[in-house]
């Protein structure tokens, strides 16, 4: 009977925190359909994302952000070879995006860091992260080859872990511990990874339907054709990272494998950003 309530003690737990991810995930990769889930759902009341969601201000900036990415996102599901996909990134979305993507983390910085607290927030965002590469690990196998669901993985692995990083550095040690330079040397390729990536997980959940024209039992191979698009182009952009990474500091990753160190306060973080 103990034995019995333990096991049940931990399974409430577990999927109290995979709700609490999930809650996050739909802040750091808002999608109309997942807002839609999180409202719906029963959460508990100490639940900060869907409290956050009641806030008419907080859901309809989301839902703002939610439709632009969708719409920015949309050329890339079109695009028919490396060269396009390349090109419609630098010519039509990248400074969008990079607008975009300042939007919502100061809707996240601004509303959600103050009540979870800096050391509460990095413990969901690393679940959060945990998500969705179990969304992609899941999704992608119905419409990719092992060798492209293998490259969409890698992609989606470094582009975590460069988010992570960054985001933990600046919550713990402040963003004066960041290098500016390998910052300034990697992050338009994390952009443009990110934003790939993004593209993907919005065509796998039906946000974006990439075809135009095309008979229904043609469908699945033009999904799968600009999901293997997406998955080489992205893992090119975080080899790209890593190379680049591993020049300037060839021991990184040994360093990336130490233990994380205590948060900063919320306030002293946003002060080093001038955002007080």
């Amino acid at each position: 009977m103990l034995g019995r309530r333990v096991k049940e003690t931990m399974s409430a737990q577990v999927a109290a925190l995979q709700a609490l991810s999930e809650g996050l995930l739909t802040f750091l990769f808002p999608s109309q359909r997942k807002m839609r889930e999180l409202l719906k759902r029963a959460y508990p009341q100490q639940d900060l994302w869907s409290s956050l969601l009641q806030d008419p201000l907080v859901r309809q900036e989301l839902e703002r952000l939610a439709q632009a990415i969708k719409e920015l996102a949309r050329p890339l599901a079109y695009a028919k070879d490396a060269t396009e996909l390349e090109h419609t990134i630098n010519d039509q979305l990248l400074s969008a995006y990079l607008v975009w993507k300042g939007e919502l983390f100061t809707l996240v910085l601004n509303k959600a860091l103050p009540k979870a607290g800096s050391a509460a927030f990095l413990d969901e965002y690393a679940s959060a992260i945990q998500q969705i590469q179990q969304f992609f690990q899941e999704q992608a196998a119905h419409y990719l080859d092992p060798e492209n669901v293998e490259r969409l993985e890698s992609a989606l692995y470094g582009v975590c872990l460069y988010s992570e990083n960054i985001m933990r550095t600046i919550l713990e040690e402040g963003p004066d511990a960041l290098d500016p330079d390998a910052v300034k040397d990697t992050i338009k390729d994390f952009v443009k990874a990110e934003l790939l990536l993004m593209t993907a997980a919005l065509i796998l959940i039906g946000e974006i339907k990439p075809w135009r024209w095309i008979m229904p039992w043609k469908r699945h191979s033009q999904l799968a054709r600009i999901l293997s698009l997406i998955a080489q182009q992205a893992e090119a952009h975080v080899n790209a990272i890593e190379d680049k990474l591993l020049i300037r500091d060839p021991n990184l990753r040994s360093r990336l494998e130490q233990p994380s160190g205590p948060a900063i306060s919320l306030e002293e973080c946003c002060k080093q950003l001038g955002l007080s």
